[in-house]
Order: C-alpha cells, then structure tokens, then sequence
C-alpha cells in the first residue's frame, strides 16, 4: 500500500491535492447552493456561473411570461372584472405563479382620487369563458404590483402611518411598504413570504428595483461584494472609516455567494462575517445581497430566520457576558427603525453565556405583516459603537390595538347610544389613529344639549 512519504514525491503531489480538494469542499459548505427562493436554509456553496440550474418541468420559466393573445388586452378583463366609474384596468401580467405549466394573470385597477388606491388580482384558468379568480389584494394607496424574477407577486403601497407618510396628504404619500407573496400548494393561495436579504435592500421589491437601475449604470458598487459587505456593516454598526472587509470564500466574479470578513480599527470591535449571495442566482451581472451578518460566540438561536413574529417576541441565543451585561436586542420594522429593544443580561458575571429575553414592539402597519429585522448587538466594553452584532431576518405581523379602554371607551360607548348618524366617521378615526376623544365628547355635547 502506497503512504505519502517525502522519498516518494509522485503519491506527496497526490496526497497533498486531495488534501486540498477536501478542505475547499468543507470551506464551500458555508455558501448558499443558488438563487434566492426564500427558504430559511443556510447557503451551502458557491457554484460557478457554469453550475447546472435545478431543473425545473417543461414549459415553465421564471417571471413574466408573454399573455395570450385573447386575453391581454385590458379591454378583455374590463368586461371580465365588471369594472365599476372611476376604475380602470392598468396591467395585465402572465407568469407560472402556481409552479404549473398554465399561465396565470394578474391584472391590476386603479382607482381614481388623491390616493391612487391599487386593486389587485390573479386568475388562473385564463383561457376560459370564467377565469378562476384565486387570489385579491385590495387598496394599496398609491399602490404597484408585478411579478418578480422568482414568479412571485409583489405589491409596494404607502402606509399611512409610517414615520415619512404620517404627516403628509393623500397625494404626497411616498411608497415604502413592499410585500412579496408566494403560492403555497398546501394553503391553496399565495401566502406572505420574506426576501432573505438585509441589505442594501430589504424586500425583493426594492432589489428588483435596484438591479434594474445597476443594469443602466447607476450604483455600479452593488456588484462588488466586498463594498457591499462593509457598507453593511458600517450601516448596521455604525463603524468608523477603519472598517476594512476581507474575502474569505467566494464573492468574485461569477460566483454566485460570498463570505466576507470585516473588522474595524475602533476600539473594543471584534469581527463580524457576513454572508452574500447574487439576487436571483444572477453570477454575470447580479447586485449581491447581504443575507446575514454572524460573529463568533454569537447566536440568535430563536426565533428562525424567515419566521413570522407577533409581539412580544422571545429572543434566545448566546453570546458573551462582559460584568453581566450582554448587549442589547433590537427589533427593526420595514423602514430599518427600531420599534422595540431590551438590555440583554447575564447571571454569568463574564464569559461564554446564554439569554432569553422578551421584546415588545409597536409597528405603525395595522394589516398583514411587515418585513423586518431581530437583532442582537454586544456589548463595546469601551463605549463605542457596538462590539459585533448577529441578525434574523423575519416577518412582522402588523401592530394590533387593544379594545379601548377608559374614557375613551366610554366616549365610544357614549356616542355609539346617542348619536348614530356619526359612528362611521368616530369608528374610522378610531381605526386610523386620528380619532380625538375629548373633541369628540365635546362635539357631541353640543350636538344634543
């Protein structure tokens, strides 16, 4: 039997390339194997451009799909839709939204007014005389749908509550609400899914977006996946201009993942690494998305990434106690601010320890669910930004508020008995948040005195 031995150089070349063969394999595994689908699967590899696609059935390609003839004319689903004064059919989209060889359209009306609310609709069975109506979203203000790279839907609205809208009118609302939606066989419908990627975008919506302004020229950086890492960072982090990132697997050229390394000169920083991947499993031309960043010592080991969350939400992982104190977790909404956070401690005085705390948040998005962000930052002994820093990227649920209690009960309760004709405009300023109780109370006081 041949052993790998100096005095025989021909089995030490041999031996030494299996060697190597073998370590790039185990490195490799840390990667993502494709494009982004949404799982909650860690990335396990980082194919070349040439890699084999996953095979997919006859006929079916990703996002949209030339509709046929006979019904993409706006026209035809005006009549199918029975339209009503004041709408008017915008789009008609086709894809293989159900994961089947028959197309499905999404068709799109929009509602005159100051808000420019959006309705929209997918059908499948388009060919025939009743086309299967499976799936409605209805009055995005200011609203947009399409069909993204990965034949999901996605909508974009305004929500009126958020912190860039609150204060604005009906016509000057900015769009910054983005959902994807996927269709789930065991559901039968099209479900809210989370984009696995934090940055520089957080939604599929607005990467899709992004691409298409890189594809003209535009932020020619978000192809680079060593800018992209340590802007990341410095973004989440608040790092000073020492941050410097260092490739560690992959994120070159035609690789479609990456890992890269980042650490800073500021005092008491440690090292954060920070998984990439290509959007869409686009190795040529694809912008890189950061989909996590870790540290070592570092875990959020609940909740799961991609998991849908209602508040409170319990935070477990590990980390380090520095004196019994940990870090701090934080729980970011979908325009990346902070809407609940807790000091995270120890009982363990210093050393490798274990948490579980509680994070209450309040989100302003009342419907549905919103993408967004756990984190847990640790501690910087020195007092500077913080040390290092492991995230989840999870899904929301929308901010519900608890039956009105006190005096603001009563006024309801109150105008609810004597004053009827009002209750629509007092249970509507409710819901949105604008409703003044005591102008209220006034108001009717003086209506019945």
């Amino acid at each position: 039997m041949h052993t790998c031995a100096w005095k025989n150089p021909d089995w030490l070349w041999r031996c030494t390339g299996l060697v190597l063969v073998f370590t790039m394999l185990v490195s490799a595994c840390s990667l993502d194997v494709g494009g982004d689908s949404g799982s909650s699967s860690p990335p396990a590899s980082t194919p070349r451009a040439n890699a084999q696609p996953t095979p997919v059935p006859t006929g079916i390609q990703p996002g949209v799909e030339p509709c046929p003839d006979a019904v993409k004319d706006q026209a035809y689903w005006h009549a199918v839709m029975d339209v009503g004064t004041g709408q008017a059919v915008e789009h008609v989209l086709c894809g293989h939204l159900m994961g089947t060889p028959t197309l499905q359209a999404v068709v799109t009306v929009r509602h005159a007014g100051a808000s420019r609310t959006l309705d929209v609709h997918i059908y499948t069975n388009i060919t025939k005389v009743n086309p299967t109506s499976i799936f409605t979203r209805r009055g995005l203000s200011h609203g947009d749908a399409r069909i993204s790279g990965n034949s999901t839907i996605l909508t974009a609205e305004a929500e009126r509550q958020s912190r860039i809208n609150a204060h604005r009118s009906e016509a000057d609302l900015t769009q910054d609400l983005f959902r994807e939606f996927k269709w789930s066989t065991q559901q039968g419908t099209f479900v809210q899914v989370a984009f696995p990627g934090i940055y520089p975008d957080l939604t599929r919506y607005q990467a899709e977006a992004d691409q298409a302004r890189v594809n003209q020229g535009q932020d020619l950086w978000k192809r680079i996946a060593l800018v992209v890492a340590r802007s990341c960072v410095i973004a989440y982090l608040k790092w000073g201009p020492t941050t410097a990132a260092t490739p560690l697997i992959g994120g070159n050229d035609y690789d479609l993942g990456g890992l890269v390394q980042v650490t800073s000169g500021d005092p008491g920083t440690g090292t954060v690494n920070v998984t990439l991947r290509r959007l869409e499993g686009n190795a040529k031309d694809g912008i890189w998305i950061v989909q996590d960043l870790e540290a070592d010592g570092m875990s959020i080991t609940s909740p799961t990434p991609l998991s849908q969350l209602t508040s409170p939400v319990t935070m477990s992982g590990r980390g380090h106690a520095v004196a019994g104190r940990m870090g701090t977790a934080v729980v970011l909404d979908h325009q990346l601010i902070a809407v609940g956070e807790t000091t995270v401690t120890s009982g363990t005085r210093s050393g490798p320890a274990t948490f579980s705390v509680s994070v209450t948040y309040t989100t302003s998005v009342r419907e549905g669910a919103e993408e967004g962000l756990v984190i847990f930052y640790a501690s910087n002994v020195h007092g500077g930004p913080p040390a290092m820093v492991v995230t989840v990227k999870v899904l929301l649920s929308a901010h519900v508020e608890e039956a009105p209690q006190g005096n603001r009960a009563e006024t309801l309760a109150w105008l609810a008995w004597s004053d009827p004709p009002h209750m629509d405009e007092v249970f509507c300023g409710w819901a949105a948040g604008t409703f003044d109780g005591a102008a209220a109370l006034d108001r009717a006081a003086a209506c019945h005195a």
